[in-house]
């Protein structure tokens, strides 16, 4: 054979061993089934080439469908893809569509299946950086949520608010978890309407940090959060659940069996209503725990957190903040909870640390005056806003404590939890609740670097940082004793 030849097939084999030496590796993608309508589907998962990094979709356009759309974005991601937006314009996208996958019927916007996102809802094309807005149309017959996460993947939603799904007699009103796990940063989910979970279904785990749920409703149980039985879980920190509402049980969040962990939050002015009528002889009323429901053999650990505000019932609502049915508490303590009541009795709150309205810490019940470690308090306000604050298109809204609260400074300071909900650097001790408050000439201490010197030298000099957190309304006189061994 010609020596030319040889040398050229030569080439090109060594080529082809390079590029298939070099190619990333993609690993056998296993065939996977969901059950649907009581049919069998199956799917490959949606993986990247092992140690390829992560594709970031950008959403240009705010339409329902098309290209650069947030449903293109959701369809042509893989497994551990970021989703980001720069739509210049109008930041709300607003949905007319449902999810079409094995034939549809999913009542969603978007089915996640086989594969974890995290879309990140900063718009980066305007100037204010405004958070995008995700909307079922008031127009889509039959309407329909926006997320339902089947498989056991993780949807992780930033900066992003989600609003007026309403899944015809389904559950989870903007959200649904069946198999999947969601966390949620920044983000608000209002308006939703479901049959249990009237913002979240969940079955699995959900993680909501510096978010809020508001003003949605179920028409049974759960009218912002339903914990749907053993292996379902919430843990909450640094956020607000209120104006949420149901016909049954938890107004604000209904844990069935779940394990539940909240954390410098705030619950209130949620309400449980059916009419003043008593579907359930087990509970004496038949619309229990306006703000906060547990039952089955779950679990709640809770530190400076507030229950208040919370109703049940229609033509003389009453106070209903915490019900407990069944299930075991950990009060951390450092909470304030207004009314409390349970059908087996053996889990109240009682930590001495706890701020307490209708019971005390040594177990009396039918109290009405605030009181703490059995002790009533001389200052009786709380000044829990009944509404939420507008904190602008970047942030998410609060229930604010105003001047003159007994929570301010009543809590313990948790690493974890500062800054609060919105960004403000917490005080040491902190307001409870997912608010900090900073009166009108807050000061701001932090100790910004130190230089020690040996034994024998001059004295150590520290540097300090001093913040004013809000303009003062006076002069503001700051003095800093520091403390040395000797």
């Amino acid at each position: 054979m010609n020596s030319k030849i040889i040398k050229a097939l030569t080439m090109v084999l060594l080529v082809a061993l390079i590029a298939f030496f070099t190619a990333p590796f993609v690993e056998a993608q296993e065939t996977k089934t969901i059950t649907k309508g009581g049919k069998e589907f199956t799917y490959t998962p949606k993986l990247r080439p092992e140690g390829g990094p992560p594709a970031t979709w950008t959403v240009t356009s705010n339409a329902d469908a098309g290209a650069n759309t947030l449903r293109w974005a959701i369809s042509n991601s893989s497994d551990g893809d970021n989703i980001i937006f720069d739509i210049l314009g109008s930041d709300v996208i607003t949905l007319t569509t449902q999810e079409t996958l094995f034939g549809g019927g999913w009542n969603s916007a978007f089915a996640l299946i086989g594969k974890s996102i995290t879309i990140n809802g900063t718009n980066t094309n305007l100037a204010s950086g405004n958070n995008i807005t995700v909307q079922v149309s008031g127009t889509a017959t039959p309407s329909f949520r926006i997320f339902t996460v089947v498989t056991n993947n993780t949807l992780t939603l930033q900066n992003i608010i989600l609003k007026d799904g309403a899944p015809p007699s389904d559950d989870g009103g903007l959200m649904q978890l069946q198999d999947g796990h969601a966390i949620l940063t920044n983000t608000t989910l209002s308006n939703g309407t479901g049959k249990v979970g009237g913002a979240i279904w969940c079955s699995t785990t959900l993680t909501i940090d510096n978010s809020t749920i508001s003003g949605n409703t179920a028409t049974s149980n759960g009218g912002g959060i339903y914990l749907a039985g053993a292996g379902s879980g919430l843990t909450m920190t640094n956020s607000t659940v209120s104006g949420n509402t149901c016909t049954q049980a938890g107004g604000g969040i209904n844990a069935g069996g779940s394990t539940v962990i909240i954390q410098s939050s705030t619950i209130a002015n949620n309400r449980c209503d059916d009419n003043d009528s008593q579907d359930d002889p087990a509970f004496p009323s038949g619309e229990p725990g306006g703000g906060l429901f547990t039952y089955l053999s779950g679990s709640l650990t809770i530190e400076n957190t507030i229950i208040a505000n919370n109703l049940n019932g229609t033509a003389s609502p009453v106070g209903d903040d915490y019900y407990r049915h069944e299930g075991t508490l950990t009060d951390n303590g450092y909470n304030v909870v207004k009314i409390q009541s349970e059908t087996n009795p053996g889990a109240q709150f009682n930590n001495a640390t706890d701020i307490l309205y209708n019971t005390k810490a040594d177990g009396t019940t039918g109290y009405s005056t605030w009181n703490q470690g059995n002790t009533d308090l001389g200052n009786q306000n709380l000044n829990l806003s009944t509404a939420l604050t507008d904190n602008g298109t970047t942030k998410t809204g609060t229930l604010d404590i105003s001047a003159g609260s007994f929570a301010i400074g009543a809590g313990i300071y948790v690493a974890a939890a500062d800054p609060d909900q919105i960004g403000t650097v917490r005080i040491d001790p902190p307001t409870i609740g997912a608010y900090e408050y900073i009166s009108a000439a807050g000061v701001l201490i932090t100790e910004s670097g130190s230089t020690d010197v040996a034994e024998g030298g001059a004295s150590p000099q520290d540097s300090y940082t001093v913040e004013l957190t809000t303009a003062p309304t006076a002069a503001v006189t700051v003095t800093v004793t520091p403390e040395r061994s000797t």
